[in-house]
This record gives structure tokens, C-alpha cells and sequence, in this order.
């Protein structure tokens, strides 16, 4: 059999191989690895600019996808539309993904050049990921973006030509309480003219009947912060609290150590959260 046999051929005369195709859709690391072991260039991409990394990503085959970059895909590759690995596995909310994208090289804050004949889409993948989030209720994406050093500060221009960051949303979707320690830790400024409106708001007794308690809450805590210096030195003062209780030595009841270990963890966020 010849190999112009084992490819497809589009309309614009580049090449996928269906032998790393299905396999990469299905999950099929065994046909994978014959694949590969065969030839098949892992670059290829059909009309749309979807390649087997791209396909392996969507569905969350992460075996599949650290087999393809073994053999040399590409992670800066993306769709006609700007779907890159990354901002894939992070609109679905593929955590695993995303450490194994990561480690093999992908930039976590890489948006796609626009292609001039289609509607390309610029966003990084923490922006996919605040949409993994309000669409799915699915925070791990985001915060193994910010694990592996995305910008926690990185704007997107909205559908009403709102421009907001991360930490802006968070306040203005307070229900989605537990990301605003989350981006405080990554360094997300609070010194953003949108939040500091929203202290006004807070510290007016006319206009802060309009907040929703969720709302209410993590301005509160943002406020908190903000007066404190910042979140480091928020951070710092917070842990000395409980250096102080668990320095004393008195044994403590065992339902406590938990609450305690969470308590820590949030830097303080728990107070708002009653």
C-alpha cells in the first residue's frame, strides 16, 4: 500500500493522516504508538487546522497527547479559528492536560496571531478558563495556569467592549467565591479602576443596598486586603495568627487540624465565607 493511501487529502492540498486521527479522537494510544512508529507526521492538519494533538486535547486523552509530543508535535499549533492545545484543554477544564502541556514546553499565555480570512479568536487560555468556569463550574484549569505561572492580570475585551481581568470578573460574579484568594495568591492587583469603583460602592450607604451578599462579601475581603498593603503583607499577617495558636503547645481536637489547614490555605478568605 502506498502512503498517498493512508491520507486524506483537503481542499487546500494538506494532508492528515487518519492513522494518527481516529486514534487520537478515540484515545488509542496503541494505534498511536504503530502510527508514529510507522512515520506519520503528527503535524499534519486538516482544512480546519485540526492536527491528532488538537483532537487528543479536545477529548482528554492525556496519554495520547504526551506520546504526540514525544514524537514532535507542535504546541504552538492551533485551529483556523485560534483553538490552540492549551486554550482547549482549559475551556474544557483539563487539568491534567495542561501539566502535561506545560511540561512539554506550551506557553501559558499564548494567543494565536489573527489569520486574515477567518474569525480567528484572541484569547489566552486563562481566558478559556474563566469561561471552563462560568459555563461548567470547573475552577481546575485556572488554577493549574496559575500554577504554572499564567498572568492572573491578563485582560479580554467582553461582547459589550468591557474590558476586564480575571480578578474583576470574580467580583462581579461574586458566587464564584473560592477563585479570588485563588488570583490574589498568582499576584492579581486590586488596584484595577473597576475594583476600586466597587469600594466606592461598598463604603456608600445609598448605593451598596444594590450589592449581592456574595458580592458584598468579596469586596469585603478584597477591602480587607487592599487596606492591609497588599496581599503579601495580608498573607503574612494572617499566618502569624495561627503560628500563634499552633506555637502554644496545648493539643488540639482532631475535628480542628482541618479546619485549621483550610483556614490557612484561603489566607483569611474563610472569614467571608459565613
Amino acid at each position: 500500500m502506498s502512503n498517498e493511501s493512508h491520507y486524506t487529502r483537503n481542499q487546500r492540498g494538506l494532508q492528515i493522516d487518519p492513522r494518527l486521527r481516529t486514534p487520537a479522537l478515540r484515545g488509542d494510544l496503541a494505534a498511536i504508538n504503530r502510527a508514529l512508529d510507522e512515520g506519520a507526521d503528527p503535524n499534519l492538519a486538516d482544512a480546519d487546522g485540526y492536527n491528532p494533538l488538537i483532537f487528543a486535547c479536545e477529548n482528554n486523552h492525556v496519554d495520547c497527547a504526551t506520546r504526540l509530543i514525544e514524537a514532535g508535535a507542535r504546541l504552538d499549533c492551533h485551529t483556523n479559528q485560534g483553538r490552540t492545545p492549551l486554550n482547549i484543554a482549559a475551556r474544557y477544564g483539563h487539568a491534567d492536560m495542561i501539566r502535561v502541556l506545560v511540561a512539554g514546553g506550551a506557553q501559558v499565555n499564548f494567543i494565536p496571531q489573527p489569520h486574515p480570512n477567518h474569525g480567528i479568536n484572541e484569547w489566552s487560555p486563562m481566558q478559556h478558563a474563566w469561561d471552563c468556569i462560568m459555563y461548567h463550574g470547573n475552577h481546575a484549569a485556572m488554577s493549574a495556569l496559575l500554577a504554572a505561572g499564567a498572568d492572573p492580570n491578563q485582560q479580554r475585551e467582553l461582547e459589550d467592549h468591557d474590558i476586564w481581568s480575571p480578578l474583576v470578573r470574580a467580583v462581579s460574579y461574586a458566587e464564584i467565591t473560592s477563585l479570588t484568594p485563588l488570583l490574589l495568591r498568582a499576584g492579581a492587583s486590586i488596584n484595577q479602576p473597576e475594583i476600586t469603583f466597587e469600594f466606592q460602592t461598598l463604603n456608600d450607604p445609598e448605593r451598596s443596598g444594590s450589592l449581592r451578599p456574595a458580592q458584598r462579601k468579596v469586596l469585603e475581603y478584597l477591602q480587607a486586603v487592599h487596606a492591609a498593603g497588599g496581599f503579601p503583607v495580608y498573607a503574612r499577617a494572617h499566618r502569624s495568627l495561627f503560628v500563634g495558636i499552633l506555637s502554644r503547645g496545648t493539643r488540639l481536637p482532631a475535628d480542628v487540624i482541618p479546619k485549621i489547614v483550610e483556614y490557612w490555605a484561603h489566607l483569611g478568605w474563610y472569614q467571608y465565607t459565613q
